[in-house]
């Protein structure tokens, strides 16, 4: 691990308009081969194979999708006990109110003993 950190890689710099060269090589190349990326037959083999994601970096996603799934639902949590703090209080004094409302009618209509 400690080698990988001071080995130098080279890097290939690629001119603006290489890959137009690259892809008329190529034709050039498919008018004698056939197709590129096609098998004898002329049928597809696929894409290459992608590589497997380093463990670590599989580990960081893992972490990143279940702390946004945490703080997503901690969100809800918290949305949801402010409306309970606004719709209970507010529930109880409508409660309150309707009593109140219906006590005054019937005192009001003289059935009250």
């Amino acid at each position: 691990m400690q080698d990988e950190r001071h080995r130098v890689h080279e890097v290939e710099i690629i001119p603006p308009g290489a890959d137009r060269q690259r892809a008329g090589a190529d034709r050039e190349r498919a008018g004698a081969e056939g197709q590129p990326g096609l098998g004898g037959d002329g049928f597809s083999r696929g894409a290459p194979g992608v590589k497997p994601l380093p463990p670590m970096l599989r580990s960081a996603i893992l972490v990143a999708a279940l702390a946004a799934g945490l703080g997503l639902l901690a969100l809800l949590v918290v949305f949801a006990a402010t409306i309970a703090l606004i719709a209970i209080p507010a529930a109880l004094v409508a409660g309150v109110a309707a009593w109140a409302g219906m006590r005054w009618r019937a005192w009001r209509g003289g059935r009250v003993k």
